[in-house]
């Protein structure tokens, strides 16, 4: 029996929770929109459309790519929610509890077939003659949830069935979608989840150290299982996405000191040393000439060198590969030897004991790969708690050990690029982790038996990790990375995202707006596509303050100080300095004029102290002729405010 073409998700309305009767509409064709009528017992819900005016031309995002849609809001706006609720839906059927309500329409071959659980539910008539349409009778819907809520089988959504793709950037474990026997969930919550559950402490606690840990290992993992895979280094080439070909060994130097009080035979020769555990006759003969370290950055390579090679051997003796005197002997040597490293000096102890364990082979190639000279990456900042070796992939096998044996402990692996700076930025190490996580997907959709070449790809919020610079690009390298891992599929996308500035490659009929779980329609009458991004950022929805918060409540403070010096929280220095930095010219001309109108013995230009003085006295000159009777403090001020004219007056003469 032949298998039926998977679907193209075209709209769903939603009650539940936050959402009441929210409509979500990604066809391409039609504006659906649901009416729902109360009745004295239950509900009808009709359904109306209308043809959309702007519909966009064939290949618009690409050859392989059917559509793009954005959830756009702020953080709660419901967009995650959204995501989660068509997954549990179309995964699994309808839910029906605490009285939600939910229907979904999906496109196949040119059929739009309606799924709902309203108990009274009607299609307008317009549609019907205009519209290829059916519903999905409510009983052969309650007949496969009874399925499921009797285990009598699984429901098999014919439609998309093991053809959802669910991406989370979100660093978390509350939202995790850990069933992947209906979607495949490659996101990182699934993994944090995982990890999370995993990392319980005897108090019960969970540590947030090893799952972070943890995650960066794991995903360094997926990386080194696919960068030699001759599809995925093209895809990376193509993508210009820089795979790592360095390995970052990094510790906590109070772990190292820890170390060296356990081992007193090495705690003897500490005098031998300098403070970074490079002997003195090594470092005058080779390091220093005239006075003067010839490379800083060179010695503190050795130096964390040595560290780390005090560390093996202590491990390896720990281990019981080793006796005590072999740690005697590589000690004696390091702090004499004029011409050797720490790890020079270990790796010929252990080529001389020609042993056969997987635990001393494992060791054996990690100093073999670190007693290489030509794999040393020594860095322009070079520190001596951390160094940084290139590696081949000849020594793949060698690179994926560490991230199995490496004791968090005392020291952590890291994968880097060689762009001269050895780590990844977070950004691109969130590209790299998306081109990852995509090709893991692939591999996952491949092995699913009938499958046919449609795939929903839902993304949230893929852009958390990015400079904005990147998140300006991250539309076409959605579309770009999609087109060519998915290239034998046509793929429907829906993302999220809590920023405007990817808004600009994106249609506005494309976009729904959300506000606490609300669809704003008027904001869909906002240009987006080709728009000025510095536009759409000065757009409500996204930023309702032209000024920082920090920024606003301190310029409130300088007001509040001018309005009534008593009562602040600020002195007249801090108001001087705040006004000094304001950026907005009219704010600060104000505040500036306010400031000198209050405390003119401040003004340095005398002509406009001039200016304020003659200012103020006509001013009380003028309070004093409409008032009939005058304060003696007002009399005063005014005598004050002459004489400091007099005196301006004289000094304006003089120049």
């Amino acid at each position: 029996m032949k298998e039926p073409e998977k679907a193209i998700l075209c709209y769903m309305n939603i009650t539940k929770a936050q959402f009441k009767n929210v409509d979500l509409n990604f066809d391409i064709n039609y504006h659906f929109h649901l009416e729902v009528e109360k009745l004295v017992a239950g509900e009808k819900a009709i359904l109306r459309a209308e043809k959309k005016r702007n519909v966009l031309i064939n290949n618009f995002w690409g050859e392989n790519i059917s559509s793009v849609n954005v959830l756009a809001g702020s953080n709660g706006s419901g967009k995650t929610s959204i995501l989660h609720t068509i997954i549990h839906n179309i995964r699994r059927g309808l839910t029906a509890m605490n009285g939600e309500k939910i229907v979904y329409i999906v496109n196949v071959d040119g059929k739009y077939i309606v799924d709902h659980n309203y108990s009274c539910f009607d299609v307008e008539e317009e549609i019907i003659k205009k519209v290829d349409i059916e519903i999905i009778d409510r009983e052969d819907y309650f007949e496969q949830f009874r399925k499921i809520e009797e285990y009598r089988g699984e429901y098999t959504n014919k439609h998309f069935w093991n053809n959802i793709i669910f991406y989370s950037n979100y660093f978390g474990y509350r939202y995790s979608l850990n069933d992947s026997n209906y979607i495949v969930n490659v996101s990182k919550d699934k993994e944090i989840s995982r990890i999370f559950n995993e990392s319980v402490d005897i108090n019960g606690v969970h540590d947030s150290s090893f799952i972070q840990k943890t995650y960066h290992k794991e995903q360094y993992k997926k990386i080194l299982s696919f960068m030699f895979d001759p599809e995925f280094k093209q895809l990376a080439v193509e993508l210009d996405i820089q795979l790592p070909e360095l390995i970052i060994f990094s510790w906590n130097e109070n772990k190292f000191e820890e170390i060296i009080k356990e081992m007193p035979k090495i705690q003897l020769k500490r005098e031998k040393f300098n403070e970074e555990w490079i002997n003195y006759k090594r470092l005058e003969k080779h390091l220093i000439k005239a006075g003067r370290y010839i490379d800083g950055s060179k010695s503190n390579y050795e130096s964390a060198i040595n560290k780390f090679s005090i560390f093996m051997i202590y491990k390896i003796y720990k281990e019981k590969i080793i006796s005590e005197d072999y740690v005697q002997s590589f000690i004696e040597k390091l702090s004499e030897t004029e011409e050797l490293t720490g790890v020079e000096i270990l790796y010929e102890i252990l080529e001389g004991l020609q042993l056969q364990s997987s635990r001393f082979n494992g060791w054996m190639e990690l100093v073999s790969l670190l007693n290489n000279k030509h794999n040393w990456w020594i860095l322009r900042w070079q520190d001596t708690d951390s160094f940084v070796v290139k590696w081949e992939e000849k020594d793949l096998e060698i690179i994926r050990k560490q991230f199995n044996i490496a004791d968090t402990n005392f020291y952590n692996c890291d994968l880097g690029s060689n762009e001269g700076k050895g780590q990844f930025s977070s950004g691109e190490e969130a590209r790299v982790n998306f081109l990852v996580s995509m090709y893991e997907a692939l591999q996952q959709v491949k092995k699913f038996k009938n499958n046919n070449n449609r795939l929903l790809l839902l993304l949230d919020e893929v852009d958390v990790y990015y400079h904005p610079q990147l998140q300006i690009s991250m539309v076409d390298e959605i579309l770009r990375t999609v087109s060519l891992v998915f290239k034998e599929y046509q793929v429907q996308i829906i993302f999220s995202t809590n920023t405007p500035l990817e808004l600009s490659d994106i249609p506005n009929h494309n976009i729904i707006y959300l506000d606490k779980g609300v669809v704003l329609e008027k904001i869909g009458e906002l240009a987006t596509f080709g728009g000025n991004i510095c536009t759409l950022l000065k757009n409500n929805f996204f930023i309702n303050s032209s000024m920082g918060v920090f920024a606003k409540k301190k310029i409130n403070q300088v007001i509040e100080f001018l309005n009534n010096p008593s009562t602040s929280q600020i002195g007249k220095e801090e108001v001087k300095y705040i006004i000094s930095i304001i950026a907005e010219p009219i704010i600060k001309e104000k505040l500036e004029n306010w400031y000198n109108q209050e405390y003119p013995e401040d003004v340095l230009d005398i002509k406009l102290k001039e200016e304020i003085y003659q200012q103020k006295i006509m001013e009380l000159e003028t309070y004093i002729k409409k008032s009939k009777m005058v304060d003696e403090s007002i009399l005063d001020k005014l005598q004050g405010d002459l004489q400091e004219l007099s005196l301006l007056i004289g000094k304006i003469k003089k120049v």
